[in-house]
């Protein structure tokens, strides 16, 4: 995971360290809804993610979407009184809202469309955990959303994404369709038995047999060798990016093989499993 959009500091970090790119590297375009901000580098993500694809690595995308009514705020349900529900009601400001920061993102994902690059996308993320605002008032307004987002971009030519539903598990209601989902993922963390890990694995692949089965997103969770060999066959992984560490690579803790989520010793054992590709080894697939 980048940290957030303007570097591949987590991603240089493991190199660093093992000698091994990882295949996989995903911004979030979590700030690029946000007029003011000072600091985004708004061409950042298409920049890194030229080179990345260049280099046989395989782009990712998501976005911690801020309230559409105060661009600058927040997206944690606690701490927003944005209301998704009026999703239903076209003439309501946060339709009006919602629509508009979409309109924003298709234009960024039509630049890398436009640069020949695939990219798996992977929006409104847990959203049956509830603490984000796109997931506070229940399954029918999540899947008004995404639909509307799915069609949106699609009207637009957004015709390069790979979508990935992200599941809690036991939230078959949240699904939004067949038509709708590429990828379903599971966000899993400090869970450090392989066995929780093939757990996950199986209620989704059980659930979602015809799709692809992801780690969409993990910090602290058992090797991935011995997730693998227990049966958890997932399809990526992707570890949560530690700041205090990878934030700037001049600093000394940059130097250090700890880490928040995924220490080096956990990323050897995942880029020396026998089923794992770093970027190295992957095909050209341009």
């Amino acid at each position: 995971m980048a940290a957030h959009s303007t570097n591949i500091n987590e991603a240089t970090w493991v190199h660093d360290q093992t000698g091994k790119w990882p295949a996989l590297t995903c911004f979030d375009f979590i700030d690029h809804t946000t007029p003011n901000s000072t600091w985004v580098q708004y061409d950042a993500p298409l920049n890194l993610g030229k080179e990345w694809w260049n280099n046989n690595g395989i782009v990712a995308l998501m976005w911690h979407w801020r309230d559409p009514l105060d661009k600058d705020g927040e997206f944690y349900t606690s701490k927003t009184s944005f209301d998704v529900s009026k999703i239903t009601n076209t003439s309501s400001q946060e339709y009006i809202e919602m629509l508009r920061d979409i309109d924003t993102v298709a234009q960024y994902l039509r630049d890398f469309r436009d640069a020949n690059i695939p990219v798996i996308w992977r929006p409104l993320h847990e959203a049956a955990g509830g603490w984000f605002w796109w997931g506070a008032k229940g399954a029918t307004s999540f899947k008004a959303l995404w639909k509307l987002m799915f069609e949106t971009f699609q009207s637009k030519g957004v015709s390069n994404l790979i979508w990935v539903w992200t599941s809690e598990t036991g939230d078959e209601d949240w699904y939004p369709g067949d038509a709708y989902v590429d990828i379903v993922g599971r966000d899993v963390y400090n869970k450090t038995l392989a066995s929780q890990s093939v757990e996950e694995f199986r209620k989704l692949s059980t659930t979602y047999s015809h799709k692809l089965i992801t780690l969409s997103e993990c910090g602290n969770v058992s090797k991935i060798s011995l997730q693998w060999s227990a049966s958890a066959n997932w399809s990526w992984f992707m570890p949560w990016y530690d700041y205090s560490r990878t934030n700037k690579m001049d600093d000394p803790a940059f130097n250090e093989t700890s880490h928040q989520f995924a220490n080096i010793e956990w990323w050897k054992d995942a880029l020396n499993t026998e089923a794992v590709l770093s970027r190295d080894e992957m095909t050209d697939l341009r």
